[in-house]
């Protein structure tokens, strides 16, 4: 009961803050005070979108993820004149690469002042061109392979990384700064709270699962590469449902190493 009364008087100092009323900047705060303490104090819960949290986290991944398959989608449909999967996951349409940049950003730019453009710029390069350099070792080790090649590019460091594409990262993170992650925040929070949940820990488990699967169906690939034979069922299996055809389909821009 005395929850309820508080809460009432906070609504209607709204009512007068918005009305313009003498006094209504004080109010507002007040209000705003008051409704933190009702939702910290009294048992109601923060919502996912405030802070960091594994939920949110999870929901810029995939919302990065996702913008990231449908740009290289487009790109690639203008320089090559055809539709290419390139999520580089056997499933989900989450690019990693761009699911990692948007997490690697927003926990790197979060606490710098979006109006500071040179150290948003420079931190948000240096930001990913990290997640660039560690992701094409990653392939490199693990699969003896790699998706693209900048050594036709000028500044570039084993082909891994170069400067024009370090400047890209920069200017993504200004624009992030500014534009893509404000809409990003203000689309998680409209989420409901039990759902945003839910769904972000139902999608983490089918992203973890892919990334399983996809690690898996490498590896064989690698192994049909250097003709040997399926030794357990899980190898069959692989060869059944990710026969070669599938894998070029799925990586169509992977190139192997001699």
């Amino acid at each position: 009961m005395k929850t309820n009364k508080i809460r009432a008087w906070a609504e209607s100092v709204s009512r007068s803050a918005r009305a313009g009323r003498r006094g209504a900047k004080r109010n507002k705060a007040v209000y705003t005070a008051t409704c933190r303490r009702l939702r910290d104090g009294r048992g109601e819960e923060r919502h996912f979108s405030e802070g960091v949290n594994f939920y949110k986290l999870v929901w810029l991944y995939v919302i990065g993820g996702f913008a990231g398959f449908i740009v290289e989608t487009i790109w690639c449909y203008h320089v090559y004149h055809r539709i290419e999967w390139h999520s580089a996951m056997a499933f989900t349409p989450f690019n990693p690469i761009y699911g990692a940049g948007a997490v690697a950003l927003f926990l790197c730019l979060r606490k710098v002042p979006k109006r500071n453009f040179l150290l948003v710029f420079f931190i948000s390069a240096a930001a990913g061109t990290l997640v660039e350099l560690v992701s094409s070792y990653i392939q490199e080790f693990a699969f003896h392979s790699y998706s693209w090649d900048y050594l036709h590019l000028p500044w570039n460091f084993e082909g891994r990384i170069c400067l024009g594409m370090s400047v890209a990262w920069g200017l993504l993170g200004v624009a992030w700064a500014w534009l893509l992650c404000p809409a990003m925040e203000r689309l998680i929070a409209a989420l409901p709270q039990r759902t945003g949940k839910i769904t972000a820990a139902v999608l983490a488990a089918v992203i973890a699962v892919d990334a399983a699967v996809t690690v898996a169906a490498m590896l064989r690939w690698l192994a049909r590469r250097a003709g040997l034979s399926p030794r357990t069922a899980v190898g069959v299996f692989l060869d059944k449902f990710f026969p070669d055809a599938r894998m070029h389909f799925l990586f169509p821009r992977i190139k192997f190493f001699p």
